[in-house]
């Protein structure tokens, strides 16, 4: 039995695109499918703003940058 590791990355700032992904494996052909969904930002920064949290300047430069 071979064994793989796949790193499908982070939960973090995007740095490819402004998009949430996810890595679909299926075990019996063994692909991978790396799917991108396009992400609210501009709800999701209004609920940062609306629940009072603290990010750095350069997180909310690139938040606003994706809503621009």
């Amino acid at each position: 039995m071979m064994r793989r590791c796949l790193n499908v990355g982070s939960v973090g700032y995007p740095r490819h695109d402004f998009c949430s992904s996810y890595v679909i494996y299926d075990t019996r052909s063994h692909t991978i499918t790396i799917r991108r969904l396009p992400f609210d930002f501009k709800h999701y920064i209004e609920l940062m703003v609306a629940h009072k949290i603290d990010i750095p300047d350069w997180l909310a430069v690139l938040l606003m940058s994706a809503v621009m």
